[in-house]
């Protein structure tokens, strides 16, 4: 049932806009890793560059967790699930996103990217339970139309050096990063994010030395002033510090609602382009832009919960909750005041239009009825869920 535009509804948690800023600020920084990518591979060759970006990355954030004295995870399947997110995140993210460089049309390269949040709803929706409810839908689609007319432009460029290889790069490395995203959402609650984030990006790193010790014939690294400033910058605040705050907001949100703001990153890049390269924005790139920030601004809206007065004082302290509801008389249109107990995520609902009534479901007549009449055909309320893992109504 759909709720009417208009009323409050309850999440648990919502998306408060400190949390909007700390995803737009991943973005930023996201954007920011992809001209100094383009540098740093001068530099030096994909994988040794992307193997030390890991685990410079890793060292950095595993260190405060040495000195804070956090202990080592000790169950096995913990470390199974970090070392399954280094892989599909660091390793083959990295190597998929750092050997595709020149092989493909930029155009092409930036929407096989993009269907990274897309790939990961379809594998949110069997291993999280993830739904994906009819905003969030639309959000996606018009995201993803949004970066097809940004990367249309480039589909022109370079179409003579348009390889099969650098297409499976690139979609190996928006799959690595769609599993590894799921992965690390299951690990998220679970695990300490200091020790998961740094362990994964040190043992994400392990295969990318192993191949470019196996592959790159050429391991030649450029070294000086610009080399490692580029490096420091990717590996510490484009890397480490973004992916930290990322799963930090995995842990409090729905990867599938999340992922709609990395539709933002090639349009931030685009931003900084033009403003700190001078880089010139065509009308084609401009209506690309407004498209994927106009599927941003829907998901963000589908986020925007306005939690209740009451919802915000009552934090329940065990599985059960009292749940007082109005509800309207089925039989005189009378409103019924009704406290029950039931496991809920919703606390209050203000709007008795938004509520769905069900007469005497099992399991709810063990509610405290007030102010209703026996015999007056009174029913008990169901609120409709909206919670993170439930999908829109």
């Amino acid at each position: 049932m759909k709720i009417p535009s208009r009323q409050s509804r309850v999440s648990t948690p919502g998306f408060s806009r400190i949390d909007a800023i700390l995803a737009l600020s991943v973005v930023f920084l996201w954007a920011l890793c992809f001209p100094l990518i383009s540098a740093g591979l001068e530099m030096a060759p994909p994988l040794l560059f992307g193997a030390l970006r890991s685990v410079i990355a890793g060292a950095a954030i595993l260190l405060p967790a040495f000195i804070l004295r956090i202990r080592l995870p000790t169950d096995w399947r913990v470390w199974l699930g970090i070392s399954g997110v280094g892989i599909a995140y660091s390793s083959l993210g990295f190597a998929g996103m750092f050997m595709a460089g020149g092989s493909i049309s930029p155009g092409l390269a930036t929407v096989l990217a993009n269907t990274q949040p897309l790939i990961a709803a379809g594998l949110a929706y069997f291993a999280l339970n993830e739904h994906l409810g009819p905003r969030r839908k639309t959000a996606l689609l018009i995201g993803f139309v949004g970066i097809l007319v940004i990367a249309a432009p480039g589909f022109g460029a370079g179409t003579t050096n348009v390889s099969l290889a650098g297409v499976g790069f690139v979609l190996i490395g928006a799959l690595g990063v769609a599993l590894g995203n799921v992965l690390l959402k299951r690990l998220a609650t679970n695990v300490d994010l200091l020790m998961l984030v740094g362990w994964q990006f040190v043992l994400g790193s392990l295969p990318l030395f192993v191949f470019s010790w196996a592959i790159e014939t050429d391991r030649t690294i450029i070294t000086g002033g610009p080399f490692w400033i580029v490096l420091l910058t990717l590996a510490l605040p484009g890397t480490a510090l973004a992916f930290l705050v990322w799963a930090y907001l995995l842990r409090r949100h729905s990867l599938t609602r999340l992922n709609t703001f990395t539709f933002l990153t090639p349009v931030v890049a685009l931003v900084i382009g033009a403003v700190g390269f001078s880089e010139k924005l065509t009308f084609v790139e401009g209506i690309g832009i407004a498209t994927t920030m106009a599927g941003a601004w829907w998901a963000a809206r589908a986020m925007a919960i306005e939690i209740s007065p009451e919802a915000r004082s009552s934090t329940p302290t065990s599985p059960y909750t009292q749940v007082k509801t109005t509800a309207v008389n089925t039989r005189h249109g009378r409103q019924v005041d009704m406290v029950r107990r039931e496991a809920v995520s919703i606390r209050a609902v203000d709007y008795p239009q938004a509520i769905h009534i069900d007469p005497d479901p099992a399991g709810l007549a063990k509610g405290d009825h007030r102010g209703a009449d026996k015999g007056s055909g009174a029913c008990y309320a169901q609120p409709i869920s909206v919670d993170a893992q439930a999908g829109d109504p």
